[in-house]
């Protein structure tokens, strides 16, 4: 009977001391998270990875922290694509950053909620001034919207994307350039009138 107690006793050690360190675990996760999100909005790199106590790292299992790293790491990517599409002696390095970065955000943006919404409108940033990336672009902001209503650079993005594409001049009347009913926009006068 005495080795079935220790055994137990033992086995309870051992239950109490993973408890103890999965707690000590999660608030690493949470502290840590918070430090490298912080570090990442001061301009510095980050990975969002932390160093676990027990293999395995069921403290991030418990949290579910993969999904978060993943949307950050996807942030991450568009920041360095985005800059670097803003250099043009680096036009090259910047088109596999940003298919990288484009990659990354499509897994986050497959997702749901606010992460999977602010993913579609980094999207559509990105690929705007591409071929056909402005019909695109606009996709991406409403979807961003059906995602999360609230999303205030979704809807900005969007308004601005749907503005800039609007036809800037129109003419009305029977086409036959004398200037007959209702005209607008650059040469819209009749001829030899200047402005």
């Amino acid at each position: 009977m005495r080795p079935l107690r220790v055994a137990l006793a033992l086995l309870c050690f051992a239950a109490g001391l993973v408890a103890v360190l999965v707690a000590l675990d999660v608030r690493t996760w949470r502290d840590e998270l918070a430090a490298a999100d912080a570090r990442f909005e001061a301009g510095a790199t980050e990975t969002w990875r932390v160093e676990d106590r027990l293999p395995g790292s069921p403290a991030a299992s418990l949290l579910a922290v993969d999904d978060d790293r993943e949307a950050r790491q996807a942030l991450a990517r568009f920041r360095r694509a985005y800059a670097l599409s803003r250099d043009p002696l680096r036009r090259q390095e910047a088109e596999g950053v940003r298919g990288e970065a484009e990659r990354a955000l499509a897994r986050v943006a497959a997702g749901s909620g606010p992460a999977a919404a602010q993913a579609n409108v980094l999207i559509g940033v990105l690929g705007f001034d591409r071929p056909q990336g402005q019909e695109r672009a606009v996709r991406v902001f409403a979807q961003a919207l059906r995602l999360d209503g609230g999303n205030a650079a979704g809807k900005f993005d969007l308004e601005l994307a749907l503005r800039l594409l609007a036809p800037t001049g129109a003419r009305s009347g029977d086409g036959s350039g004398r200037g007959t009913g209702r005209a607008r926009g650059a040469g819209a006068g009749q001829a030899g009138e200047g402005y």
